[in-house]
């Protein structure tokens, strides 16, 4: 499991601008990433009030992401998309939640063009 305080990606320079570039190298996808026709889909766990909130763990299975937001009136989502956007330096409309979103089990999609090794480096690098 990776532990890292979410920073945002400081270059976009190495981000893919064709779906192609995404899709050639689907090798070893981790399970909580999956890349469909257009958009990437992450399974995240929510951990709502947290007193850390900007941590960020990865597990085989899931990202688990700490928000200081109460899970009320969609505050805890609202948090979880501007954080996810500010760590992959994406703008939020660029990030919906697809289901989960009265749970603290969420898929996350992303639909601008990224490669999902991209998101795997950010998301396990210390």
């Amino acid at each position: 499991m990776a532990w890292i305080l979410s920073s945002p990606l400081k270059s976009t320079s190495s981000l893919p601008t064709r779906l192609s570039q995404v899709m050639t190298n689907n090798d070893r996808i981790p399970s909580y990433i999956q890349v469909k026709e257009n958009q990437i889909l992450l399974q995240v766990l929510v951990k709502p009030g947290s007193k850390r909130p900007g941590l960020l763990q990865t597990t085989g299975e899931q990202v688990i992401l700490h928000v200081g937001a109460r899970p009320k009136q969609g505050e805890a989502n609202e948090e979880l998309i501007e954080r996810l956007a500010q760590l992959l330096h994406l703008r939020k409309s660029d990030i919906s939640i697809e289901s989960g979103g009265k749970g603290k089990k969420k898929i996350v999609s992303i639909k601008r063009v990224i490669d999902w090794q991209t998101i795997e480096n950010i998301f396990n690098s210390a």
